[in-house]
């Protein structure tokens, strides 16, 4: 008896918990990490890039449905935002490579919203509104 399998490459990323992040009572800054929420499920042995739809600061700009004024939204690759690299793109020199193993691959992600002032580095007290921003995840392999 003879055997001959193909097993084609395969690479899948997801929110597991949180897809939708609503705050209330936002004075000057918010956040929040998770250490399991994202995710990646990619064939073994399987090299892979996570990007995250960001700009070069690892940003995205959460904009007001009733004014001109936004704020940054950061994206940061760990559970909390201090002493962890940002999340962006490839491009920008902020993704996330990796190899699969096989199984569920956990990847650390928080954010912080509110902007900090020029000129003594403490967050603003932000305009009051309601802000909304968007960022895509992306898997390549």
């Amino acid at each position: 008896m003879n055997f001959s399998f193909s097993v084609a490459a395969t690479c899948d990323i997801y929110l597991s918990v949180t897809d939708t992040v609503n705050q209330s009572d936002v004075v000057d800054v918010a956040g929040e990490g998770w250490d399991d929420n994202l995710g990646v499920l990619c064939s073994e042995d399987l090299p892979y890039i996570v990007e995250a739809s960001t700009d070069a600061n690892g940003q995205v700009m959460a904009t007001s449905a009733t004014s001109a004024r936004e704020y940054p939204v950061t994206l940061y690759r760990g559970s909390g935002t201090r002493s962890v690299p940002k999340f962006g793109t490839d491009a920008n020199g902020l993704a996330l490579s990796g190899v699969g193993t096989g199984a569920h691959q956990a990847i650390p992600l928080a954010y912080e919203f509110g902007q900090r002032d020029a000129y003594y580095g403490y967050y603003k007290s932000l305009a009051e509104g309601t802000y909304t921003a968007s960022v895509t995840f992306t898997v390549t392999y």
